[in-house]
């Protein structure tokens, strides 16, 4: 019996240091006969945004998937993993089309040999910091609108996570569905979260596994004001380059927050949307147990406006950074120049 596990996401639950570690560490859970890791091919980007069955797509990535598990032959595998967040539905749509997705993917694998047992994994978290992260990343890769501007695109069945399982329940059955909370209650920092992931695959107390889980770094609010500000401005390039910059000088740590909301009320009205859908999910999967963490007042850095303080401390450790780095780039440099003139005199 083949079993296949299926991550989907969500988009902003860790899924890049999820990936990554399964990724550094594939030749060694092979070699012990843990789990296989398959990937899709780049038509799995198409999927995301069909707006109805394309027969195509589900044959090409079907065999996609058979020959990646053909490859896998000599390791005499039972289990394998697919991961990819875009199964969840397209993030601009708030995963409104997550049931064409399910069916999609239903008709991948029901075409794939041997595989007998399939799960679907599925991590969410609570809706407020989830909007918060996605927007900071969305910021990030480009954007310019402001929070309030950001929030208008969606309504309450935005990112609703009942509908997002129900899609997925009804082609693959909810004993198949298992969900997961992102959520610091449960998930202490990231290296927790890589053993929540790996219980699901029943690997455990594995030695020797490494992985960088700081993929996807966050940024201070100042620096995200910044670089939505110059998004205006900037090509494409100016905007990435500046994106590395702002995660090396103004990086924060993984469930370290600040608020984006302008109040507490605010974040509350929000989050009223979704009692009704949360509570659904945490009867079916939780046996009545709080879906996420309670809003802490004390959780939040509430900030409605920046400074030209906040900016310039922004700046100034760009400038900083840029200046050490030159620095050792001429010291390097000097080092090069002095070895070839000792060199030329021995010569």
């Amino acid at each position: 019996m083949k079993e296949l596990f299926i991550h989907i996401g969500t988009h902003k639950t860790g899924t890049s240091a999820i990936q990554n570690f399964m990724e550094r560490n594939s030749l060694l859970l092979a070699k012990h006969k843990l789990v296989g890791e398959l990937n899709f091919n780049n038509n799995i980007f198409k999927l995301v945004r069909t707006k109805s069955i394309d027969s195509e797509l589900v044959n090409d990535i079907s065999r996609h998937i058979a020959d990646e598990l053909k490859a896998t032959e000599a390791f005499k595998l039972n289990k394998f993993l697919l991961s990819f967040e875009g199964l969840s539905g397209d993030r601009e749509l708030g995963y409104k089309n997550s049931h064409i997705i399910a069916e999609h993917l239903y008709q991948i694998v029901q075409k794939l040999p041997d595989i007998t047992n399939i799960k679907i994994i599925i991590y969410i978290r609570r809706q407020d910091d989830f909007i918060e992260s996605l927007y900071t990343q969305t910021i990030k890769e480009g954007g310019t609108l402001t929070f309030k501007e950001f929030l208008e695109q969606y309504d309450e069945n935005c990112f609703n996570w009942d509908l997002l399982i129900q899609s997925y329940e009804k082609v693959f059955g909810k004993e198949n569905i298992i969900i997961k909370r992102y959520d610091k209650k449960y998930l202490v920092n990231s290296t927790g979260l890589l053993k929540d992931f790996l219980d699901i695959l029943g690997i455990h107390n594995i030695n020797k596994i490494e992985g960088n889980t700081d993929i996807n770094l966050g940024i201070t609010k100042e620096a995200l004001e910044v670089q939505r500000t110059m998004n205006k401005y900037f090509n494409e390039n100016e905007k990435l380059d500046l994106r590395m910059m702002l995660e090396k000088t103004n990086s924060k740590k993984p469930f370290e927050n600040f608020s984006l909301f302008s109040s507490l009320d605010d974040r509350e009205i929000f989050l009223k949307n979704y009692v009704e859908s949360n509570n659904k999910v945490s009867e079916k999967y939780f046996d009545r147990d709080s879906l996420f963490s309670p809003i802490s007042e004390n959780h939040y850095t509430i900030t409605n406006s920046l400074s030209m303080e906040h900016i310039l401390v922004v700046i100034m450790k760009i400038i900083m950074y840029k200046d050490k780095e030159i620095s050792n780039q001429k010291n390097i440099l000097n080092d090069v120049v002095r070895v070839l003139q000792q060199n030329e005199k021995k010569g």
